[in-house]
């Protein structure tokens, strides 16, 4: 059937796939998918698209970006899998078109840990692209860059090294070389490589050519950033430098503070916990995560009720350990879906917070800065409840 592009209708499937760009591009994928799923359904629905339609291969392609955002990664591929299908069975497809569903499909099978599957899939990709594009092509270096990944993933470290370094040297000859931002995300994979070689200096040298490309794109790339400053944070750990490890997680987490209030991402929780961790190796004195590891501690009641036993131990002027505590335990609550246990927490915290704005057992910096932790945390268990107004 062909589709009249001046109906009604036709209009309408497209004001809704606008709309939902517009979402997607502010980062606001629930509303994205919500409009996508409505431009979806009136062209299976009521335009009747034959079923290898292009343009239902660009629905589904584009719901299956939003579920795989939104960590929906069954949904995700369930979609992408019906584009990969169309794209293959229609009359128009490109080869364009296949390669970025295999990278789409590829970077799916990353987040379900099949690296295996990911591999062929971003394999697969440069293979079509070796075909059709130049050896200076960004395309090639990108699928070299997505194959480093992987890689990196599977330990294969020789081949993660041979990818990386090509897509980074293709990148530097292609005409996007001049899209800083890409070129620093290369030279930043290269650099992870070099750091699990044990190459620190050359990893060093990567986090610095990175940053410095990022810091000159004329738009800011506050998720890039953190990634970056983490990064540093990570190599000075690794010589035992833990004064400029804090140094750099301290700016990863500034940034990615500045990414969390555009988004509903909570990469800032990696950098917070990363940054009590350099705390403890630096004073070897706290219960907190230097002691234990709340993502892999498998009985979480016992956890609790050993970190409310410190809690009734603790000295009440110790205030910063006291409240670092009552976070953790907001953590764990959190990932418990025991919500009102949360909100007990965080009411107790915000007690010892007011009680201690001018405070000699507590610096305000101290204070403030673990508060902030506490405020994170809680409004993740908003987040877990899909209540979006009191996360934000």
């Amino acid at each position: 059937m062909a589709v009249d592009l001046q109906s009604p209708t036709t209009s309408l499937s497209f004001t809704y796939n606008e709309i939902a760009i517009t979402y997607r591009n502010k980062g606001d994928n629930r509303l994205a998918l919500d409009y996508f799923l409505k431009a979806l359904d009136i062209k299976e629905n009521v335009l009747k698209c034959n079923k290898y339609h292009p343009e239902l291969a660009m629905a589904y392609n584009n719901i299956g970006e939003i579920y795989f955002h939104l960590d929906a990664y069954d949904n995700a591929l369930h979609y992408l899998t019906h584009a990969f299908e169309i794209r293959l069975k229609g009359t128009v497809a490109t080869h364009t078109d296949l390669t970025a569903i295999y990278h789409n499909l590829g970077g799916i099978y990353l987040k379900k840990k099949d690296f295996t599957k990911a591999l062929e899939m971003h394999t697969k990709a440069l293979e079509i692209d070796s075909q059709i594009f130049h050896d200076d092509h960004e395309s090639l270096a990108m699928s070299h860059h997505q194959i480093a990944i992987v890689q990196l993933e599977l330990r294969a470290l020789s081949d993660a090294l041979y990818h990386a370094e090509k897509a980074l040297r293709i990148m530097l000859r292609s005409q996007a070389k001049e899209n800083l931002s890409m070129v620093s995300t290369f030279q930043y994979n290269l650099g992870l490589v070099q750091y699990q070689l044990d190459n620190t200096r050359k990893a060093l040298k990567m986090a610095d050519k990175a940053l410095n490309n990022l810091l000159a794109c004329s738009v800011e790339h506050q998720k890039m950033m953190a990634a970056i400053y983490n990064f540093f944070s990570l190599i000075y750990e690794k010589e035992e430098d833990i004064v400029k490890a804090l140094e750099y997680v301290k700016k990863a987490i500034e940034q990615a503070k500045i990414w969390a209030t555009r988004t509903r991402t909570f990469e800032l929780e990696t950098y917070l916990a990363r940054l009590d961790q350099l705390r403890n190796r630096e004073c070897a004195k706290s219960f907190t995560f230097g002691k234990i590891s709340l993502d892999h501690f498998t009985n979480q009641d016992d956890l609790i009720r050993q970190f409310n036993e410190e809690f009734q131990r603790i000295s009440p002027t110790d205030i910063f350990e006291r409240l670092q505590l009552i976070n953790n335990l907001i953590i764990i609550c959190s990932r418990q879906n025991n919500f009102s246990l949360v909100f007990k927490y965080f009411n107790e915290a915000n007690l010892i917070y007011s009680e201690h704005q001018s405070s000699n057992l507590i610096t305000k910096e101290q204070l403030d800065e673990i508060m902030i932790n506490i405020l994170f945390n809680t409004a993740r268990s908003y987040y877990r409840q899909q209540n979006w107004t009191m996360s934000l």
